[in-house]
């Protein structure tokens, strides 16, 4: 790509593949998907609220419930379900695409074209979007591509042997670690390589995800042992796998190694045990017996329901010390902080605005803060919390804004715990004192001081 200076104006001009996914994504800094509506992400800046206009003006010229349509029917005719990361960029693509094609930019060559023509893609997007007009085979072909990379539902898939021998080396560097089981698990095998199809054509295309992935200790060894041997494995792959999918590959390895033995509970023995304790019910000592006897197919619930604390939740990038002048600039910082590290969903977004219209937010006098929490848990992934220390006071209504507090509930319990432990800082009168402490570190560890 390269800027042209014509009749004083700066165009882009270039490759028309690279043109069209700089459009993409742009665009994707300012507009996503909520289920089948297209939402605008605010934005604080002048100069970004006029591109803001800028593309909803040049949305408002193109047919987006074509785009709508497409994605669905994809999603019908293969009975799958794409990701919503995954959406908000194919269809923003799509509209990219058919904007260009409507201006007489046509892509005329592909170089996987034979395989890419023989997939079920193809076939679906010649007939249902371009009506079997030839004309536009190779825009078929590259949307084809396109969307192989966010599922592969085909029973083949290109460059079979060396996706094979990734497989191969990936088994082998597992053995090392003392993983040797899932060479005859047919179905992580089926999984890594549907995963690994669409993997390399995320990475061909350019098409990062953004996934926000947290690794637990066990697939956190497997990661650090795979990654490590990245430049071995990849080797075997024309495109190089970014840190993003090794990290999926760990998490897909761990998902299959956590897989219980499938085993039959057997009615005799638990009769034998409600026998021997019929005189004397004791739950404890059931439950104790129970367990012991299918530890894999019975999930203890029972100690899983205690209320956590705020300590079990906050981290250190979890506080920040800001300096806003305007309460939505408050409110997004603390909403990036949860987004970026997958506690909510996008659509969180548009209910927390939706909340502070309606003023359905709790507001505290003696410390000058607002909380936030949903009220809803559907957008929500995990218990998260976020501690924004503002220097200055903020006017909302006849209020002042100094400190912020934004939660994310998945349930109506747990977070329980949390809620008593901030309602116990502010009520001392404590977040001054935390917000002069020098680093997140200090205020954890005075915190910690706090609700003990």
């Amino acid at each position: 790509l390269y800027l042209e200076n014509s009749f004083g104006k700066i165009f882009i001009k270039g490759n028309e593949k690279k043109l069209r996914h700089l459009k993409m994504i742009y665009a994707l800094k300012y507009i996503y998907l909520n289920e089948e509506e297209l939402r605008y992400i605010e934005k604080l800046f002048f100069f970004q609220k006029d591109i803001l206009l800028i593309l909803k003006n040049y949305l408002s010229g193109q047919n987006v419930k074509r785009c709508f349509d497409i994605l669905k029917t994809f999603e019908k005719k293969l009975k799958i379900k794409f990701e919503k990361e995954f959406k908000n960029i194919i269809f923003i693509y799509l509209i990219v695409t058919f904007e260009r094609i409507e201006k007489g930019h046509i892509l005329l060559k592909k170089n996987n074209w034979e395989f890419l023509k023989n997939t079920t893609y193809y076939k679906i997007i010649q007939k249902d979007v371009f009506k079997n007009n030839n004309s536009y085979m190779y825009e078929a072909l590259h949307l084809s591509e396109y969307f192989l990379s966010g599922h592969n539902s085909e029973s083949f898939y290109e460059n079979r042997f060396l996706i094979d021998s990734f497989v191969c080396k990936l088994l082998n560097i597992l053995s090392e670690i003392k993983i040797e089981n899932l060479i005859d698990d047919k179905e992580f095998l089926e999984e890594i390589i549907e995963y690994l199809t669409a993997a390399i054509y995320r990475v061909k295309n350019n098409f990062i995800l953004n996934y926000k992935l947290e690794l637990d200790e066990n697939e956190d060894k497997v990661y650090d042992k795979i990654s490590k041997n990245r430049n071995i494995i990849n080797k075997y792959l024309k495109e190089p796998l970014r840190n993003e999918e090794f990290m999926l590959i760990a998490k897909i390895i761990c998902k299959h190694l956590r897989k219980p033995k499938i085993e039959k509970i057997k009615l005799n023995k638990i009769l034998e045990i409600i026998e021997k304790n019929s005189e004397k019910p004791l739950l404890s000592t059931i439950k104790k017996e129970l367990l012991g006897l299918y530890p894999n197919l019975i999930e203890d619930n029972i100690k899983t329901n205690k209320q956590l604390s705020l300590l079990d939740v906050i981290t250190e990038k979890d506080i920040k010390f800001a300096r806003c002048y305007d309460i939505k600039e408050l409110i997004d910082i603390s909403i990036s902080n949860l987004y970026e590290n997958s506690f909510i969903e996008r659509e969180f977004i548009d209910s927390l605005h939706m909340m502070l219209e309606k003023k359905e937010f709790d507001y505290i006098d003696n410390e000058n803060t607002l909380i936030f929490y949903g009220k809803e848990t559907k957008y929500n992934k995990k218990l998260g919390v976020s501690i924004i220390f503002n220097e200055e006071n903020i006017k909302l209504e006849n209020k002042e804004i100094k400190y912020f507090i934004l939660l994310s509930n998945v349930d109506k319990y747990n977070y329980l715990g949390v809620m008593r432990d901030l309602q116990k800082i502010i009520e001392e009168n404590r977040l001054k004192e935390l917000s002069e402490l020098q680093s997140q570190k200090s205020v954890i560890e005075r915190i910690a001081k706090i609700i003990a």
